[in-house]
């Protein structure tokens, strides 16, 4: 729950101000989450693909004899 301080202004411009500056901190913090998931779903990606992804299995060609 969100608690309000006591001593908010009257001014309806301030409160607009004040909503605002609080919107655009909450659309800033949105934003570097987002961007943060990203990152991990990329990492968690290249480890899945590194994990199970093709494995360069190298194979010892057998001696020809003539």
């Amino acid at each position: 729950m969100i608690s309000l301080p006591d001593d908010l202004p009257d001014d309806h411009v301030l409160l607009k101000q004040l909503l605002l500056e609080a919107l655009n901190r909450q659309e800033e913090s949105a934003q570097a989450y987002q961007a943060h998931i990203v990152d991990l779903k990329e990492q968690i990606k290249l480890l899945r693909d590194r994990l199970f992804g093709r494995k360069s299995e190298q194979t010892v060609e057998p001696i020809r004899r003539n």
